[in-house]
């Protein structure tokens, strides 16, 4: 029977033969050196801070509303507030001055204001006489916009 085979075997054919057994032996070793154990050993010690847990918890922040340090609200021209990302922020409109009125502390936070017909909207204070009280002075005395980033 191998007489037959003898002419049929090419050097090509040895070639294959002898590059399929180094892959599978490859495999078979590479199969025996990393489990489960040991590649969570290896992504723990490269990143502590990687977890599954915290995939998750990635996954279920779908906008930046989940934000509980970042906040803010507009108002119409006048003074009622039109969107607020907290519930119960409510405003009020004084010539040009414009107080929104949150339902936490801005005392420490970073404000901005913006109007639509600005001319120069500015935050005046906050957290000052009231400590959920941001002031804003628009010139125009149109729409303004509050966005306040807590520590």
């Amino acid at each position: 029977m191998f007489r037959r085979l003898k002419p049929h075997i090419s050097p090509a054919l040895v070639v294959a033969m002898l590059a399929l057994i180094v892959a599978l032996a490859g495999t078979a070793v590479a199969g025996g050196v990393l489990n489960k154990k040991k590649v969570n050993n290896i992504i723990t010690n490269r990143a502590p801070g990687l977890s599954v847990a915290s995939a998750k918890n990635a996954d279920s922040a779908k906008s930046a509303d989940s934000a509980k340090n970042v906040f803010g609200a507009t108002t119409n021209d006048a003074g009622a507030v039109t969107q607020a990302t907290l519930p119960g922020t409510t405003a009020s409109k004084s010539s040009n001055t414009f107080t929104i009125h949150f339902p936490r502390s801005v005392t420490g936070c970073t404000v901005t204001g913006s109007g639509l017909f600005d001319g120069g909207t500015s935050a005046l204070a906050s957290g000052t006489a009231n400590p959920n009280n941001v002031i804003l002075s628009n010139p125009s005395g149109t729409s303004v916009s509050a966005v306040v980033v807590c520590p």
